[in-house]
This record gives C-alpha cells, structure tokens and sequence, in this order.
C-alpha cells in the first residue's frame, strides 16, 4: 500500500512494475494520496536485470512471501534492499547488514528504513554488496546442491 511519510517532502519518485489485480486499487489509492505524480505504474516489464538496476532501493512491502525471489533479482542487479520481515525474506535479508527490514504492517518503521537507505546511499550500496555475498554463499546453485548432498550424507551415515 502506499503511504504519505515524512519522505513527502523529499525528491521521490516511485516506479510500480507488473500487471496484476492491485493495480487499480494502487492507482486508485495514489491518486487519494495526491501521489499520482510522484508513482509511475510501468505495466509489464520483460527487462527486469535493467529495471531493478535502475532503482535507488527495492521495496517489498509484504505482508505474506515466500522466499521472494525478486529480492534476489534485486540483490544481484546491485539494488539495496528495504523489505518487511515476513516469510523467507529474514533469510535473505539480515537488518543493518544486508539491507533494512521492517516488521509486517508498521508503515512508520517501513518509511523510516526508506529514508535511512536514500540517505545514505554509500551504506546501502555497502549493505547491498554484502547481499550479494549472502546470497552466492547460501542461495546460489552450488550452495544449494553442497546443503543437499550434506543432508544425504547425513541421513545415510545415519542408516
């Protein structure tokens, strides 16, 4: 959802990219915040790496997620990271180290994690690139099949 925080009077902009059943209700509701030309709903986008790069930070305000594989999209195209501690996304993000998280439906502590991360653009990008060191050590292909084949090779020397 949308918000009016103290980032108001800031130079902001955000893009929404994707189609989906919110759409209109997020229209709707940046045109009630007097936002509409302060939010740019880009549709769908088949450039995501260029996207995401383009971004100052990536917001995933969630309330439910699975492992949100776009913060990895996000993470490796260089993007700081400002997310909710919902679902998986504590595995990817740890707060003040690999990005800013915000516990579930706290707009206030969301907001203030935005404008630590546009305010400090050297500590986000320091926290992004620690990201994605995260990631390449616990997520990548080569982790996940060495996490595999320990968890056989403990069963098995378990038999």
């Amino acid at each position: 959802a949308l918000a009016k925080t103290a980032l108001s009077g800031q130079l902001f902009h955000g893009f929404i990219a994707g189609k989906g059943h919110l759409e209109a209700d997020l229209k709707a509701q940046a045109k009630q915040l007097g936002l509409q030309d302060k939010v740019t709903f880009m549709g769908f986008t088949d450039d995501v790496p260029g996207f995401l790069s383009g971004l100052d930070l990536m917001l995933i305000s969630s309330h439910f997620e699975g492992l949100g594989t776009i913060i990895l999209e996000a993470i490796y195209a260089g993007t700081p990271v400002v997310a909710t501690a919902v679902g998986g996304i504590p595995e990817i993000i740890t707060p003040e180290k690999t990005g800013y998280l915000a516990p579930p439906n706290d707009p206030e502590a969301l907001a203030n994690n935005i404008q630590k991360a546009l305010q400090d653009s050297p500590t986000a990008a320091a926290f992004a690139t620690a990201a994605r060191q995260h990631i390449d050590a616990h997520f990548s292909l080569d982790a996940m099949v060495q996490g595999n084949i320990s968890i056989y090779s403990h069963l098995l020397a378990g038999s």
